[in-house]
């Protein structure tokens, strides 16, 4: 391989890891989210009927 397409070839695969991590980050994060939301729902008051 020239180095021209083997520089390019460990650019590609050095992008294809950094994807793949910040993938592995999002999935977490929305794990994260998603444990926060159902947290809040669980700590909010319940809502109240209308009393007149």
């Amino acid at each position: 391989m020239d180095p021209v397409h083997e520089k390019l070839a460990i650019r590609i695969a050095n992008d294809a890891v950094t994807i793949a991590s910040l993938e592995a980050r999002a999935e977490a994060l929305s794990a994260e989210i998603a444990r926060l939301q159902a947290a809040a729902s669980e700590a909010a008051p319940s809502p109240e009927g209308d009393e007149d």
